[in-house]
């Protein structure tokens, strides 16, 4: 299965298009993963005492803050690192101005991209 994307930096005016390529089944878990961490609101953890992963005592409090936060680094994110070692992946650069020209539906996106980046040198 393939799947097209593009990706842009507003600041230094970069835009490619990338393909992923991969089984059905890895684009679905990768996507079904991403939709249960969507859903899942940021409730604030109790501070229960654990050991992080350099053997230093925390807790899920300082460790994670939120429950959103804990399905994201326990689950997801391994799921997604996972997921990205099966798939083929090409980038195609294209000027920026052109990709911009080529997805008018997201021109507000590009709009609230150049503001940000304009704040950003201000």
């Amino acid at each position: 299965m393939k799947t097209w994307s593009y990706g842009i930096n507003s600041y230094n005016k970069t835009a490619f298009y990338y393909l992923e390529i991969a089984p059905w089944y890895i684009l679905f878990i990768d996507w079904f993963s991403n939709q249960i961490w969507s859903l899942i609101p940021a409730i604030p953890l109790p501070a229960i005492s654990m050991v992080d992963s350099d053997g230093n005592k925390t807790n899920w409090k300082e460790e994670y803050n939120n429950l959103n936060d804990l399905y994201y680094c326990r689950i997801h994110a391994p799921i997604f690192a996972k997921m990205n070692e099966k798939k083929k992946t090409i980038n195609m650069p294209i000027s920026y101005d052109k990709l911009k020209e080529n997805h008018p539906e997201d021109i507000e996106f590009f709009i609230k991209e150049q503001k940000l980046c304009e704040e950003i040198e201000d």
